[in-house]
């Protein structure tokens, strides 16, 4: 806006001096001032295109950045079903380590939120290796929720689970269990385990 102001301004000082110069008369006065009229409606249509382009040239930069993001975002996550899972199948960590892990890469331990999506990640499980999930009663020990949303988790227990409720009450997270053809099962937090993760939404 500034710049148009300013361009305008020299355009019609430079067209009064010139016509005080030559002693115009009304007729050519007239022509003259329709003359810088168009010249001041180009003027302002070009700076209108360069603010649009560099709007545009901003709005890709930022959208560049952004998929940037997400490519480092995701890097070592595959997609399985709609969403994003890290497997992790060569460290172990307790529930709570395993927690931090996915922090750090920006998601949170899994929670699968179907019988679809849960028998899509056990094809990807290494045989024969137990996987934290990101469910725990740990909050109240009756309910069981997802970390990542806070909300009651989708469960798919294995048969006699959960224990806790056999009177097992310091079982209060919950793996994908190999012997058990990775159905959920309730167990101590401090045990170290493989785990999954996802990317939030």
């Amino acid at each position: 806006m500034f710049k148009t102001a300013l361009l305008l301004s020299i355009l019609s000082a430079a067209y009064q001096q010139g016509c005080l110069a030559r002693d115009c008369d009304t007729a050519t006065s007239n022509a003259s001032s329709e003359f810088v009229l168009h010249q001041q409606s180009l003027i302002s249509l070009q700076l209108k295109l360069i603010t649009l382009q560099e709007n545009l040239f901003l709005a890709g930069k930022t959208l560049k950045d952004a998929e940037e993001t997400r490519r480092k975002q995701i890097a070592g996550f595959e997609k399985i079903g709609s969403r994003y899972f890290y497997i992790e199948s060569h460290l172990k960590r307790n529930w709570w380590g395993a927690s931090d892990v996915c922090r750090q890469k920006d998601g949170f331990l899994a929670a699968p939120r179907s019988s679809e999506e849960l028998s899509a990640i056990k094809l990807k499980l290494t045989s024969g290796q137990n996987y934290w999930v990101g469910i725990s009663d740990l909050g109240d020990n009756v309910t069981y929720v997802s970390q990542a949303t806070g909300q009651p988790a989708f469960l798919m227990w294995a048969t006699w689970e959960p224990s806790r409720v056999f009177g097992n009450k310091d079982e209060d997270c919950v793996e994908l269990m190999a012997q058990r053809n990775y159905f959920m099962n309730d167990i101590k937090c401090n045990t170290r385990s493989h785990f999954i993760c996802e990317l939030s939404d």
